[in-house]
C-alpha cells in the first residue's frame, strides 16, 4: 500500500503575455483587426490607407493574478496473484486551482433575456427538438473605444477523480501484458486551456460562476488500454539462421474510450 501527495506550479505563458504587452489599446500600440462578414478584401487585394478602422480591443493582467497550481495524489493497493502478476487497485485525485481565465470587463452589465428555440424535427442534434433556453443578450460596452477590454485573471477551479484497476506481468521470459481499465469524472468552471488570450470565455461575466461549472471539455468516464508482448523462441543453432530468426517479437495494443462531450458555447459582438 503506497500514497502520494504533489503540490505543482505551472506558469503563464508566454503567448498571453505576449497580447498583453502588445495589445494595450494605446493607438501607439500593435492593433490587429478582424475583419466580419464581406468586408474583407478577397486575395491579393490590399486593405485601402482610407476610411475607418475597426474599434481596437485590449488586455490587461488582473492585479491578483497568480499562477496555475495543481494537487496531485493517489493511493495505490498492489497484490501478486501469480508468478509476476500484479494486481494494482488506485485512487487518483487532481485538483486544479488558479487556472487562467479571461473575462471581458467592457460588457455593459444592462442585459435583457433572449430565448433561443431549437428547431431541428429530424433530431439530428444533440438538443431536443423545440426546447427553449434563455440567454443573457448584452447590446453595448462601457467604453465606446474598444470592442473588449479583457481581463487575464486566475479564478478557475477543476476537479478530477479517477479509480484504475489493473493487471500487469512483466517478469515472464516469453510474454509480458498489462491490462488497466479507468474510471474518472472531471469537472471544471469552463476552463480554456489556450496558449494565448481570448476575449471572453464564461458563459455569463456578469452572472453566478457556478453556472460554468459541469463536466469538462477533457472529461473522458471509461477508459480501458492494454497489451500483451510475446517473444517468440530463438534458435540456438550456430550457423547464420539465428540472425535472421532470433530476438523478434509480436507486440499488440488496443485502447477504448467515451467519447469527448458535446460543449455549446455562446460568442459575438455587441451590434
Amino acid at each position: 500500500l503506497r500514497g502520494g501527495y504533489g503540490l505543482f506550479f505551472g506558469r503563464i505563458t508566454n503567448g498571453e503575455l505576449l497580447n498583453v504587452l502588445l495589445n494595450t489599446g494605446s493607438p501607439n500600440g500593435q492593433f490587429t483587426a478582424s475583419l466580419k462578414g464581406n468586408a474583407g478584401p478577397v486575395f491579393p487585394n490590399v486593405i485601402p490607407g482610407t476610411g475607418t478602422l475597426p474599434t481596437a480591443g485590449a488586455y490587461f493582467l488582473a492585479p491578483n493574478l497568480q499562477n496555475p497550481q495543481i494537487h496531485q495524489f493517489d493511493m495505490i493497493l498492489q497484490q501478486q496473484i501469480g508468478k509476476g502478476t500484479v494486481l494494482s487497485l488506485s485512487y487518483l485525485g487532481a485538483l486544479g486551482r488558479e487556472l487562467t481565465n479571461y473575462i471581458n470587463t467592457n460588457i455593459n452589465p444592462v442585459t435583457t433575456n433572449t430565448i433561443i428555440t431549437i428547431s431541428d424535427p429530424n433530431q439530428v442534434g444533440p438538443l431536443p427538438n423545440g426546447m427553449q433556453y434563455t440567454v443573457p443578450e448584452y447590446t453595448s460596452y462601457i467604453n465606446k473605444s474598444f470592442t473588449y477590454i479583457t481581463q487575464v485573471t486566475s479564478n478557475i477551479n477543476s476537479n478530477y477523480q479517477g479509480g484504475v484497476i489493473e493487471v500487469q506481468n512483466k517478469s515472464l521470459k516469453t510474454i509480458q501484458f498489462d491490462v488497466n481499465y479507468t474510471w474518472s469524472h472531471a469537472l471544471d468552471y469552463n476552463q480554456s486551456a489556450q496558449t494565448t488570450t481570448i476575449a471572453n470565455t464564461w458563459y455569463d461575466p456578469y452572472g453566478n460562476n457556478r453556472v460554468n461549472y459541469g463536466n469538462s471539455s477533457y472529461n473522458v468516464p471509461n477508459r480501458m488500454a492494454g497489451y500483451v508482448l510475446y517473444n517468440l523462441p530463438n534458435t540456438h543453432s550456430s550457423n547464420m539462421l539465428k540472425y535472421l530468426a532470433n530476438d523478434w517479437a509480436i507486440n499488440t495494443a488496443f485502447q477504448a474510450q467515451n467519447g469527448l462531450p458535446y460543449s455549446a458555447s455562446l460568442s459575438g459582438f455587441a451590434s
